[in-house]
């Protein structure tokens, strides 16, 4: 299952971070298979504080392509 987030991550908000940290880590409990992708401001810096796939918020292509 592909779960696609969409908020205000990647603006160094501690508190949009710890909600998305805890939205996957509790999807994860239910449904390990889980597969994220988060649309975010900055990318690499969600992916690496996460280690999940992260693309530009504001890349149309990136995102329709996300949702597919």
């Amino acid at each position: 299952m592909k779960i696609a987030l969409s908020g205000y991550y990647g603006f160094d908000n501690a508190g949009d971070e710890a909600l998305l940290s805890a939205i996957t880590s509790s999807i994860k409990r239910i449904q390990p298979s889980a597969e994220f992708v988060v649309f975010s401001g900055c990318p690499e810096k969600t992916s690496k504080l996460h280690g999940i796939r992260a693309v530009h918020n504001t890349n149309p292509w990136q995102v329709f392509i996300e949702l597919l």
